[in-house]
């Protein structure tokens, strides 16, 4: 199975496949610890204003 941590640098076709596929790739330490935190924050928040038990697809979390 293809694994989606990809390496900085341009935007590959195989990037592209990885993003199709899965939805999502993975850039390592991109964000801060901080910014991850503040992420995961809003993404629990999100799921406690739509009721849902665990984590999933909400939908349009983003906009909020």
């Amino acid at each position: 199975m293809l694994n989606p941590v990809v390496s900085a640098g341009a935007y590959t076709d195989h990037d592209k496949f990885i993003f199709e596929s899965w939805g999502y790739f993975i850039i390592p330490d991109v964000l801060s610890k901080d910014e991850v935190q503040q992420c995961l924050e809003a993404s629990e928040r999100v799921h406690k204003a739509a009721g849902t038990p665990a984590f999933g697809q909400v939908g349009r979390g983003y906009e909020t």
